[in-house]
């Protein structure tokens, strides 16, 4: 039920949802942005993201656009700021691109993918090849290497893959679930980037995924369940009183007048914590604190341009952020919603309508 300060929770559902529109209503466009873009403002909207096609007249702002959803325009290969985030390769299998304007890391696509929900039959085409998102799964398997940044295809395989999964890599190497836990948890990234973030985000929702499916955690599982509630209490302990963390991430505490570098921090951070703290946390003063700050700082950028049109670490910065903010509205503000009207759809392109994935 809704805790003794439902005025101030209504007041910050309120807020959050402000922010969340204002910024969904802001136009991404396959003209001007990147895949690695629309792969972020896809992570904060889900399966909900729309983006747009077409040109806009600078002198008028009148558009020729039309929306089509965001996951739509990286699964088909719609050309974003001219590039493509997949390639066909002549054995049938999808090739990923990684770098600038792609994906920042290897099984980011596919992250985005899970943690959006979408079903693994779901269509991909790239120029006149057709598979489905279980064909960019075992290419993900394939591409597993040891030494490597592999967060975002553990949460890409633990989605898709039934926990018992074995397979070998494109060097003939046996892989598996337990060994690619085991991999993460070995890591040591960087504490002071995002990089020590993604690996809490992909062994929570591991973790989380053994236990839906409702199987037992024990070995590497078992480990990483205690590794994550230790580092939620670490990470507790280095937040400022004001909600916020320090740009150094876990390497350092205390405040910081880099706004962005805070957000930044801040956002990844509390993206994590809203994902994986067991629903009795959630409503804990501090992570109540590190909400009302992401989205205060959020409310005072939103105010200066549009986040699509900002580089590309702003954009990430801006979209973990909103992710965060989403992750906190889903958990916490919406089962305590009345039941919701469904609001009359829009008209929209039928080839477009029919491959929504959702």
């Amino acid at each position: 039920g809704l805790p003794a300060w439902r005025p101030e929770r209504a007041k910050l559902r309120a807020a959050v949802r402000r922010t969340l529109l204002r910024y969904y209503r802001q136009p991404f466009r396959t003209q001007s942005n990147t895949p690695a873009d629309l792969i972020h403002f896809c992570l904060a909207f889900g399966c909900d993201t729309e983006v747009r096609t077409g040109s806009v007249s600078s002198r008028s702002r009148s558009s020729s656009a039309k929306k089509i959803n965001g996951i739509v325009a990286l699964a088909w290969d719609y050309p974003c700021a001219g590039r493509h985030l997949l390639l066909a390769s002549d054995d049938g299998r999808f090739i990923f691109r990684v770098g600038y304007g792609y994906q920042k890391r290897t099984g980011q696509f596919l992250a985005v993918l899970a943690m959006s929900q979408v079903d693994a039959d779901y269509e991909i085409r790239v120029a006149e090849q057709h598979g489905t998102v279980a064909d960019l799964v075992r290419c993900e398997q394939l591409y597993c290497q040891g030494g490597t940044d592999l967060s975002f295809v553990l949460i890409g395989l633990t989605h898709y893959l039934p926990s018992d999964a074995t397979w070998e890599n494109d060097l003939g190497e046996a892989w598996s679930l337990e060994r690619l836990m085991k991999h993460e948890l070995d890591r040591s990234p960087d504490s002071s980037s995002e990089a020590a973030v993604y690996r809490l985000v992909g062994l929570s929702l591991a973790v989380q995924h053994r236990i839906r499916r409702g199987e037992p955690l024990d070995g590497q599982f078992q480990r990483a369940a205690k590794f994550i509630a230790d580092f939620q209490d670490h990470a507790l302990a280095l937040q400022n009183s004001d909600g916020s963390w320090h740009p150094r991430f876990f390497a350092g505490r205390g405040t910081s007048r880099d706004t962005l570098g805070v957000l930044r921090s801040t956002g990844h951070i509390l993206q994590w914590l809203a994902i994986s703290l067991p629903e009795d946390r959630l409503q804990d003063g501090q992570v109540v604190a590190a909400v009302t700050r992401v989205n205060s700082l959020l409310a005072g950028q939103s105010s200066r341009r549009y986040v699509s049109s900002m580089s590309p670490r702003d954009i990430e910065t801006i979209t973990h952020a909103l992710a965060a903010l989403a992750v906190y509205d889903r958990r916490v503000f919406k089962p305590a919603d009345p039941d919701p009207v469904e609001p009359a759809p829009e008209k929209e392109d039928k080839e477009v309508a029919s491959a929504r994935p959702f």
